[in-house]
């Protein structure tokens, strides 16, 4: 990991409803919408042991927080929404980059 692309976050500083990213770039979207504008970044995470897949999670940010390959470490506020469609519940679940 380098060093440049990783931020030290002391655990202490994580509060309720606030996740600890940390893994690898796969892609970088930027978006616009009016005069507002971010960053979709896909983050690979480093899979539980041998035998598990590696999860994936997107991060959404106002600045770009890694390019594709970097392994990067950050802080997020956790949120999501639930939705009903054709009789069943779904939930998104939305990481947005503290910043």
């Amino acid at each position: 990991m380098s060093a440049s692309n990783v931020a030290a976050v002391p655990a202490a500083k994580v509060e309720a409803n606030q996740v600890l990213v940390q893994g690898r770039v796969e892609d970088v979207r930027e978006w616009e919408s009016g005069d507002t504008s971010g960053y979709v970044t896909t983050v690979k995470l480093p899979a539980a042991d041998q035998y598990s897949s590696a999860a994936t999670v997107e991060v959404s940010s106002r600045r770009k927080i890694g390019k594709g390959g970097e392994e990067i470490r950050i802080l997020c506020n956790l949120g999501g929404f639930r939705k009903r469609v054709n009789g069943k519940d779904f939930v998104n679940m939305r990481l947005v980059a503290v910043e």
